[in-house]
């Protein structure tokens, strides 16, 4: 079942490069609502103690993929109020991502994270795929995102901005991908998030683990 639902996650070959002539792809809401109840109690599961306890919403899951080889899926938190946002003292949830083959590259550096320094979950035995927690903070410097992964302290901090101008308005939490760039091996993610607000992060691909 996890299989049939997510094809895009779990089938293909561990990506080796960014074809420069392929864009990632929305993945089909169908498979996205079949896929996101199955695999939010396996994440549950296996990863019982986040470092921000998030609340996802399943029935909205955004994801997208290139040829199979690497994708994202991000469940929003349930509910963001963009005043909470606003307003964050402490860290806010804004929801979960899911990946296969790509990592948040920190602040300063040229390389993803390594999976053995995140939050991972296998699914159907086949692979370890990379969940990332995301939060909405007021820091001293200003609002921000702060991506975690496997320990209490952020492997990236964004500044939250306003949004392009006549960029729609969401009311929940989403994403795009901006950019997809060959020769690095990199994508550039954009979060929006309600409220007017949005932060790019810069993303990786993995190396194959085996």
């Amino acid at each position: 079942m996890i299989r049939r639902a997510a094809y895009w996650l779990l089938t293909g070959v561990a990506a080796t490069a960014m074809a420069a002539t392929v864009s990632f792809e929305a993945i089909p809401k169908d498979d996205l609502k079949t896929f996101a109840p199955i695999a939010l109690p396996i994440i549950q599961e296996q990863l019982p103690h986040p470092p921000i306890a998030v609340d996802p919403d399943t029935d909205h899951a955004v994801g997208f993929h290139r040829q199979k080889e690497v994708a994202l899926v991000m469940l929003p938190q349930k509910a963001v109020d963009a005043d909470a946002i606003a307003n964050a003292e402490q860290p806010a949830p804004i929801g979960l991502v899911l990946t296969r083959a790509l990592a948040v590259i920190p602040r300063g550096e040229q390389k993803p994270v390594a999976l053995k320094r995140l939050a991972a979950v296998e699914l159907n035995d086949m692979f370890k795929l990379p969940v990332f927690y995301l939060a909405a903070r007021k820091r001293e410097d200003g609002l921000a995102l702060e991506v975690y992964s496997h320990d209490e302290q952020p492997l990236l901090i964004v500044a939250l901005k306003s949004a392009d101008a006549g960029a729609p308005e969401v009311d929940r939490p989403t994403f795009s991908i901006q950019s997809n760039d060959a020769d690095a091996q990199r994508a550039r993610v954009r979060f929006t998030l309600p409220g007017g607000y949005q932060a790019d992060v810069p993303m990786g691909v993995l190396p194959d683990p085996n």
